[in-house]
C-alpha cells in the first residue's frame, strides 16, 4: 500500500512553498519598495441560494495603502455578479435548466515591481442556451496607492501609447480570415483607447467582452503585448511566461499536462492532490483521495482522474477553460510576499 500525504510539492511549484499540509502558501517575489511587505489570503465560498450554486474564490490583499479600496472593489465583482444571478432567475421556476443554475468566480495575479494587476473572471448559467462569462480587472501601485483605470494612465506618453495599441489590435483583427464580426474594426476605433486590460506576467493583455467584437463560440478576444516593447510609466521587469497552471492566482510548474478529449477534462492524479493537499491512497491499483474512490484513467503510465472528480466529488475549486488549470486552496494562514530593504553599505 502506498499513501502520499502531505506529499513534498516544492519541485512542483515555481517559487511557491507549501508549509506541511497547514495550507499555508508564502512566496518571496521582488518588486516592492526596500522592506516592504505585501500579503494576499484566499476565501473560498461554496454555498447554494435560491437555487443557485455559488462559488468564489476571492482574493483580500493587505500591506499596502490601496489595500482596502482594492479588496472593496474586488467583493463588489462578486457581490453584483451574485446579486444580478438573482434577479435573473428569481421567475424561472421549473424550466429545463433551473436545476443547473451557477454562478463562480476566481482571481489571477500579477505583481510586476511596484504594481499589482488582478483579474477575476466570472461565470454564470442562469438558463438557456449556454451561460456567460466577463472579465473585471484591477491594476494599482502598491507604493503610490496610484490606480491605473484608463490604459492611458500606464504610458509616459499616451498620446503615442494608446494608439500604438490600437494600431496592433486592428492590424490583428484585419489579419483574421475568420473569427471577428464584419464590423468589428469600427467598434475599436469607437472605443477611442478606453480598453480593458491586466497584466500577465511581462505582457500587457488587452480584452474584449463575449459578443464585442467576435461571435460567442469566439471566447473574450485578448490581444497580448510585451511590456518590454511599451514606453510605459511604471518599471517592469522581464518575468517567465506563464506556464498554464495556477495555484491560488500564481504561477506554479507543472510535470503531466491536463489532457482533454471527448470523454471529459482529466488531470493528473497525485500532482493535483499534491498540491490540492488531498491525502491519496492506492491499494492493490485502487486509488482514494480524502477517502473517497476515483476511476483512474492511465495515460503514459501515469494515473489520471477526471477533473470533475476534484471539482464535484471533493467540492475542491479546480477550474480549467481549456487553456490554463487553475486550482484554489482554503488557505486560512496569508500568503506573504516581501521584499527585505536593500543594503546600503559598501562593500568591504
Amino acid at each position: 500500500m502506498k499513501k502520499w500525504a502531505c506529499m513534498a510539492v516544492a519541485s512542483v511549484l515555481a517559487f511557491s512553498l507549501l508549509a506541511g499540509c497547514s495550507g499555508q502558501s508564502m512566496a518571496r517575489l521582488p518588486g516592492f519598495g526596500a522592506g516592504e511587505s505585501v500579503t494576499v489570503k484566499v476565501n473560498l465560498t461554496d454555498k447554494t441560494e435560491n437555487k443557485i450554486q455559488i462559488r468564489t474564490a476571492i482574493p483580500q490583499f493587505s500591506g499596502f495603502s490601496a489595500a482596502e479600496e482594492l479588496n472593496a472593489k474586488i467583493k463588489k465583482v462578486s457581490d453584483d455578479g451574485i446579486a444580478q444571478m438573482k434577479q435573473d432567475t428569481q421567475d424561472l421556476g421549473d424550466v429545463p435548466g433551473a436545476g443547473s443554475l451557477f454562478y463562480q468566480s476566481y482571481f489571477d495575479y500579477t505583481h510586476n515591481d511596484d504594481v499589482l494587476s488582478v483579474w477575476i473572471t466570472s461565470e454564470n448559467y442562469s438558463g438557456g442556451a449556454h451561460g456567460l462569462s466577463w472579465v473585471t480587472s484591477f491594476t494599482v501601485n502598491t507604493k503610490t496607492g496610484e490606480f491605473y483605470d484608463t490604459l492611458g494612465s500606464l504610458f509616459k506618453d499616451p498620446a503615442e501609447g494608446v494608439p500604438y495599441i490600437t494600431d496592433k489590435i486592428i492590424g490583428n483583427i484585419q489579419k483574421s480570415t475568420e473569427g471577428f464580426f464584419p464590423e468589428a474594426v469600427q467598434t475599436v476605433k469607437d472605443k477611442k483607447g478606453k480598453y480593458s486590460f491586466y497584466l500577465d506576467g511581462s505582457d500587457l493583455v488587452v480584452y474584449f467582452d463575449l459578443y464585442e467584437i467576435s461571435p460567442y463560440a469566439a471566447g473574450m478576444p485578448m490581444f497580448r503585448f510585451p511590456l518590454k516593447d511599451l514606453q510605459t510609466k511604471p518599471y517592469f521587469t522581464e518575468k517567465d511566461p506563464p506556464t498554464g497552471y495556477k495555484l491560488n492566482g500564481q504561477n506554479i510548474k507543472w510535470k503531466e499536462p491536463v489532457v482533454s478529449n471527448d470523454s471529459g477534462v482529466y488531470v493528473p492524479l497525485e500532482e493535483t492532490a499534491a498540491v490540492l493537499n488531498d491525502s491519496l491512497v492506492e491499494e492493490d491499483g485502487k486509488f482514494t483521495v480524502e477517502g473517497k474512490p476515483v476511476e483512474i484513467t492511465m495515460i503514459n503510465g501515469t494515473p489520471y482522474a477526471p477533473l470533475v472528480f476534484f471539482n464535484g466529488t471533493l467540492r475542491d475549486f479546480v477550474f480549467y477553460d481549456g487553456t490554463v488549470l487553475r486550482m484554489f486552496t482554503p488557505v486560512e494562514d496569508i500568503q506573504v510576499f516581501a521584499k527585505a530593504p536593500v543594503s546600503t553599505s559598501a562593500a568591504g
